[in-house]
């Protein structure tokens, strides 16, 4: 017994091939045998068949009625057997391909905390799947703000070999409180997904933290004035002037 044809074909998770598999059967001089039963079954992947116990016709082939690959993208393999036969089983191989992208999620950089004017130490991603749970590749995906301020790097992405899109940087507003990303593809399941993050306000050694702290956009060189109210007390304010360094440069509070 040998395969006539039907191996080593493509097609897409949870579909049938386009050639059905088939054998010949042989005496030992190489003549066609008919009237013989051939058991076909599937060996991995998943999938199902149809008409898997087949007699050959009159120039000794056999042929199962379809076989459809599993959901799960990768290979897949179907035998062909005969008790007792030189060459049993056969194995012919399939490999399923992913299908169309049906679906988007999260898949790292969700509610994270960074320091107002600066980036979320994890770059959020997320995963574009098919309809079967298959990652997609080379699926392009739009990253964008959508509240808080900030600004992101790499907002047009592409998912990788492994369906995940990543943006290239997204670093917070200015003003402390909550911050929103969003990443969206048209028409698919779950589009957009929202990334959250908090922006905390920026902590400078020696400057007290009680009262209420205002944030606003600043420059290298700026000079930012804050007023305090101390709590239960009767001193008379002195002026002080404190400096800490930022990302975005080089700036001093008096008050």
């Amino acid at each position: 017994m040998a395969i006539i044809a039907g191996n080593n074909q493509t097609a897409a998770v949870a579909t049938a091939v386009s050639v059905p598999p088939s054998v010949v059967v042989r005496d030992a001089q190489g003549n066609p045998v008919a009237g013989i039963q051939v058991t076909f079954a599937i060996a991995s992947g998943g999938g199902s068949l149809t008409g898997g116990s087949v007699t050959t016709n009159s120039s000794g082939i056999a042929t199962v009625g379809s076989w459809t690959l599993g959901t799960v993208a990768g290979g897949n393999t179907l035998t062909a057997s005969i008790v007792g036969l030189s060459g049993s089983p056969v194995t012919f191989t399939a490999t399923g391909t992913v299908g169309a992208a049906t679906q988007i999620a999260i898949n790292v950089g969700n509610n994270q905390t960074a320091t107002v004017g600066t980036a979320v130490p994890i770059a959020p991603s997320v995963l574009v799947r098919d309809v079967h749970q298959n990652p997609v590749p080379g699926v392009p995906v739009t990253f964008a703000i959508a509240s808080g301020g900030g600004i992101v790097t790499g907002a047009s992405a592409t998912t990788n070999a492994s369906g995940i899109a990543t943006v290239g940087s997204w670093t917070l507003g200015t003003v402390a409180g909550v911050n929103t990303l969003t990443a969206s593809i048209a028409g698919l399941s779950g589009s957009p997904v929202t990334f959250t993050a908090v922006g905390t306000p920026v902590t400078v050694p020696g400057v007290p933290t009680v009262g209420t702290q205002a944030g606003g956009e600043i420059g290298p060189g700026s000079t930012v004035k804050i007023t305090q109210t101390l709590a239960n007390s009767t001193a008379t304010p002195t002026a002080s002037t404190y400096q800490a360094t930022l990302p975005n440069g080089l700036f001093a509070l008096s008050c």
